[in-house]
This record gives structure tokens, C-alpha cells and sequence, in this order.
């Protein structure tokens, strides 16, 4: 750089036409930098107008969760993994919370001893005395890992229905995975530790 600085200085017109058009390049470059500059503003703002979206929607679903936690005696993680599996099965925690609501009174009919109701209770092989005193999310897990169990499709239907009402059949494509596909995606909810 030193050689062309002084074929510029003692006039070499081959060196200053080299600068001159070096300076044109970057000159050009800024003038499409600058013109870049305005969709790039537009697209900062849509990106940062996204962020901000997905934040309100990260909120909302977290308060969804916590007033669902109040309601329903479940843990907030609970209730988040119960979310997760039914968005991957094409449900939604509104019918979580259905069956859990169905299944507490499912629950009363069979501890009055309401025929239909302790006949589904033995026929997934649960003992009703055997609920008493857990909470309703461990109430839940247990007939729904009970449920997942039934090999049948057809009696797996009938039954999730049974324990659970119209929310049971919003219910079977989580359960009809099986236990450890469902254990998998809860896994996947949990926080994984740092290294």
C-alpha cells in the first residue's frame, strides 16, 4: 500500500485510477448498505415484533397453566408436560382438564358403588379404596397409564370414555402411544442440566 501511496504521490495516473476505483467500490457499498438498511430496519422490527409475540404467548400459556394448577390439584409441571404430549397428539390441555374434572366424579360414582362405573375401575384392574388419599394428579396418572395398557383399541376407547367422558376420546392419541412414549415426551419437558 505504501508503493501505490507514493505512485500517487508522485503521480502515477495507473495508481490513481486503482484508488479511485477502490474508493467507487466503497462508496457503492455504502449506498447499498444504506438502502439495505431500510429493509433491514423492517426486518429488525418484525423480528423483535415476533419476539415479543411469542414472550405474550410464553405468558398467557404460563398463566393457563397456573390457574389450571388451582383448579385441578395438579402441579404446574405436571400440567405443563400434560400440555406437551396433548399439542404432539393433536389435542389440548382444555380436554386434559375436561377429563380430569370427568374422572373426579367418575371417581365418587364408583365410590358409591355406581355399577357402571366400578365395573370400568375393575376391568383396568384399579381398586377405587386403593385411590383413596392421592391426589388427583396421581389419581390420573394411575388410570391413564392403566388405560394405556389395555391392548384392545376398541376397550381402550370404551374405557377412556368410561373413566373420563367425551374428554377420553380427546385423550387417545396420547394414550394409545403407550406408557413409555409418554414418559419420553414428558422427559422431554423437563429442564436439562447445564454441563
Amino acid at each position: 500500500m505504501a508503493n501505490t501511496l507514493e505512485l500517487v504521490v508522485h503521480g502515477d495516473d495507473q495508481a490513481s485510477k486503482v484508488l479511485e476505483g477502490i474508493q467507487g467500490k466503497i462508496q457503492g457499498m455504502s449506498a447499498g448498505l444504506k438502502k439495505a438498511g431500510i429493509p433491514m430496519t423492517a426486518a429488525g422490527t418484525a423480528i423483535v415484533g415476533s419476539m415479543a409475540l411469542s414472550v405474550k404467548s410464553f405468558a398467557e400459556a404460563g398463566d393457563e397453566v397456573q390457574k389450571m394448577a388451582i383448579k385441578t390439584g395438579f402441579s404446574t409441571e405436571a400440567l405443563s408436560e400434560w400440555r406437551y404430549m396433548a399439542e404432539l397428539g393433536g389435542t389440548s390441555l382444555d380436554a386434559v382438564e375436561k377429563g380430569i374434572k370427568k374422572m373426579a366424579s367418575t371417581l365418587e360414582d364408583a365410590k358409591d358403588g355406581l355399577s357402571t362405573t366400578t365395573l370400568a375401575f375393575d376391568k383396568l384392574g384399579v381398586n377405587v379404596d386403593d385411590l383413596k388419599g392421592k391426589s388427583p394428579e396421581e389419581t390420573f396418572n394411575i388410570l391413564t397409564e392403566a388405560i394405556a395398557n389395555i391392548e384392545d383399541p376398541l376397550e381402550r376407547s370404551a374405557l377412556a370414555g368410561d373413566i373420563f367422558g367425551r374428554a377420553g376420546t380427546d385423550l387417545l392419541p396420547i394414550l394409545d402411544q403407550g406408557i413409555e412414549a409418554m414418559a419420553a415426551q414428558r422427559q422431554e419437558t423437563r429442564p436439562r442440566p447445564c454441563l
